[in-house]
């Protein structure tokens, strides 16, 4: 398993977002590397946690974009906002709750669900509106 490095294919343009990416894939390799270092299940669930607020903090800030210009993919945007957060709440959930090593696959699966999700709708999403403040 790879853990990946930052690179400009995830970037947008739009230094806010970017900065904000950078931080939600740090914190995404954090919780790869205590999986992989097995690290104990107090430290997993911080990260967790951590993931969850910066999470939702971020998708905060794109979706307050949004409200600035009338963005056509906005509702499908907010859907996979939406997958993304279920997905995270779910594996903590099971994680607590089961009292069970993190599944290293759901976390690799969500981690290439966000790339995707930055690499493909959020520069669509910045590319939109760039156009728009022109």
């Amino acid at each position: 398993m790879a853990i990946f490095d930052w690179d400009s294919s995830f970037e947008t343009g739009l230094d806010v977002i970017d900065f904000q990416h950078k931080i939600l894939f740090s914190r995404l390799v954090e919780l790869e590397k205590a999986i992989l270092k097995n690290e104990s299940k107090n430290k997993i669930n911080h990260i967790l946690s951590d993931l969850i607020s910066y999470s939702l903090y971020h998708i905060k800030t794109e979706e307050d974009f949004f409200l600035n210009f009338d963005y056509k993919e906005k509702e499908n945007h907010e859907k996979e906002h939406q997958f993304c957060k279920d997905y995270i709440y779910y594996i903590t959930k099971n994680f607590i709750k089961n009292d069970e090593k993190l599944n290293i696959t759901e976390v690799l699966e969500l981690k290439e669900r966000i790339f995707e999700h930055i690499k493909f709708l959020d520069k669509e999403f910045v590319n939109e509106l760039k156009e728009h403040l022109q």
